[in-house]
């Protein structure tokens, strides 16, 4: 009787383990799903794909981009069609515009060329405003421009709308908008000056373009303007006089009315990186999204040779002269990997100041591209694949 009594007590003890144990399995199972499911939330999704090719016999660089009311638009840019740059080739400067429908139920999936320009332009700056497309200054064959034209597509046909001119030439710097005001900065100014910012009220277009300038020893050329935040920040760039090539981003409070230094483009890997030749994009409330660009040492140690070679000129040092330009010669006429064009998705988080890599395509490795945002979606439009060689594929990234 004892002993039957134990026995019973024992298996009911069993029984109450294992249910206690499967209890404890189901629920641990549960968790880790639920946790899985939260994990694959979070993870961000990016899709490249291709787009219909920018219809210019092997597309251009530095053209007018941007997007209004569904409809991305691209003016102007610059090629060598006749003989590589390498060989000596001619730069042509280019007025054409097109418009690609990229509204969810577009019918017409291909480019519809346009009324031109009235003018050839490249390296200008481009903002996409509730206005239309605002395409700022650039150069051409005759030098820098001061013309400003907004851009608008409706009901099939292109219009074309003249801006208060800037009040000097400015090409190869950056524009972006805060609230109905334009920011026009980097680059190189006509008048010579550096630190200068031109601003627009498009609200107020009688009272024309305002420069407010803030004294510094450099220019930044080719960098990358974005406002975010209600603030203008201009990363990276390049001096060609003082073969200065920058890795940082500065930061231009408007209501304060000074710059102050944000960050140090963070590569990882303690290696140093730049933004020259590559575009940004605001995303979010509080991010800056990067992307292609030039790779720092290669354009660093070829800016060094250009200013040692005007050095070696200026002195009569012919020998040491074109020593160097045999250099730049090599230099130009490598194959297309060989230069490191930048492949990442960077995102600049400005409220933890942090950096992140979303990704990596080797569609972004261009310089001079033309890069609009719309939503989601980032358009990547031709750009160079090396020094003087274009490409015309068009890209679309699509954050999930």
């Amino acid at each position: 009787m004892k002993k039957s009594t134990i026995l019973i007590s024992l298996l009911v003890l069993a029984i109450i383990f294992l249910s206690q144990r499967k209890m404890i399995n189901n629920l641990s199972n549960k968790i880790f799903k639920t946790e899985e499911k939260t994990e694959n939330d979070m993870k961000t999704i990016i899709n490249c794909e291709p787009l219909p090719d920018l219809p210019i016999q092997g597309g251009v660089s530095a053209p007018f981009t941007g997007v209004y009311e569904d409809k991305l638009i691209v003016a102007g840019g610059s090629n060598f069609p006749d003989k590589p740059a390498s060989e000596g080739g001619v730069k042509a400067f280019y007025n054409d515009v097109f418009v690609l429908d990229i509204s969810d139920n577009a019918t017409n999936k291909s480019w519809i060329k346009c009324e031109a320009l009235p003018y050839e332009a490249a390296y200008g700056a481009s903002v996409s405003t509730p206005k239309g497309l605002v395409c700022i200054g650039g150069q051409n064959k005759d030098g820098s421009l001061t013309n400003v034209t907004l851009i608008k597509y409706d009901v099939d046909s292109i219009i074309f709308t003249k801006l208060p001119q800037l009040p000097a030439g400015h090409f190869n710097g950056g524009a972006s908008l805060i609230g109905s005001t334009i920011y026009a900065t980097g680059g190189v100014s006509s008048n010579k000056t550096k630190g200068f910012i031109f601003t627009l009220d498009l609200d107020k277009l009688e009272n024309g373009w305002t420069q407010i300038t803030i004294p510094t020893d450099y220019e930044r050329q080719q960098p990358v303007v974005v406002a975010q935040n209600g603030q203008l920040f201009v990363a990276g760039g390049y001096d060609e006089a003082e073969a200065k090539v920058f890795t940082n981003i500065i930061r231009y409070n408007p209501e304060k009315k000074q710059w102050d230094n944000v960050s140090e483009i963070d590569a990882g890997n303690n290696t140093i990186k730049t933004f020259v030749g590559a575009a940004g994009v605001p995303y979010k409330a509080d991010q800056i999204l990067f992307m292609g660009g030039v790779n720092y040492d290669l354009f660093s140690s070829a800016l060094k040779r250009i200013k040692k070679t005007k050095e070696a000129q200026e002195n009569g040092d012919t020998a040491l002269a074109d020593s160097l330009k045999l250099v730049g010669k090599e230099y130009m006429s490598q194959e297309i990997g060989w230069y490191k064009f930048e492949t990442e998705l960077i995102s600049l988080n400005l409220k933890t100041n942090s950096w992140e890599t979303l990704g990596e395509f080797p569609q972004l490795a261009r310089a001079g591209a033309g890069v609009a945002i719309q939503k989601n979606k980032i358009y990547i439009i031709c750009g160079e694949l090396k020094p003087g060689s274009r490409t015309a594929e068009v890209n679309c990234i699509t954050i999930k």
